[in-house]
């Protein structure tokens, strides 16, 4: 790794006089995903029954249909799916005639608003956090954020509760997080896994 700066070679500059900053001992911040720090509030489980190594086309696979859920506002029916592959295509069609998706993509009332693949970027517990939330519904009053219900979309090949329980930190990070970002408490945000 690159040496760090000493204080003689790290300065600001602007006027005539120049002020010395102290010695960069850390250096350079990285973000890590809420997917990163799963382990930290729940004890570390095996992935998902029936889940096997990831590879390069599921993951690939689980992109494309993010892309082409997050097409979808409020209203499944007006989604261009003919851009996906065919398996991509084949496995969405079949979620949004589920009713899981006809209740996830009804709006909940005039008074929410909805973030689509949404990133976003904190401070928590001294931790740069970096993410991106799939879907929200945001309920508002006054202008205000009151209520916030996360959903984030799973391309595990595995029962949705293997699959929940797999990813209870990453929900409890993404509670944290819109909270924080929203200005509301985690006792009004909820956040679950959506099976694919």
């Amino acid at each position: 790794s690159p040496p760090l700066h000493t204080e003689a070679e790290v300065s600001l500059s602007g006027d005539a006089s120049t002020a010395a900053l102290p010695k960069c001992i850390a250096g350079t911040p990285h973000p890590v995903s809420p997917s990163s720090l799963t382990g930290k509030k729940v004890a570390k489980v095996a992935p998902p029954e029936g889940d096997s190594a990831l590879s390069l086309e599921a993951a690939d696979l689980g992109t494309e249909i993010h892309e082409l859920l997050s097409r979808i506002e409020w209203d499944p029916a007006n989604v261009d799916l003919s851009s996906g592959s065919n398996p991509a295509r084949e496995l969405v069609t079949v979620f949004l005639n589920s009713a899981e998706a006809m209740t996830l993509y009804t709006k909940p009332g005039e008074d929410w608003v909805l973030w689509n693949e949404k990133p976003f970027d904190l401070m928590a517990g001294g931790q740069w956090i970096s993410g991106i939330f799939d879907r929200v519904h945001i309920r508002r009053e006054g202008g205000k954020a009151v209520e916030a219900r996360i959903y984030d979309y799973k391309t595990n090949r595995s029962t949705p509760e293997a699959i929940a329980r797999h990813y209870e930190g990453q929900m409890e990070q993404y509670r944290q997080a819109a909270a924080k970002l929203l200005g509301i408490t985690t006792d009004n945000v909820s956040a679950r896994t959506v099976p694919i």
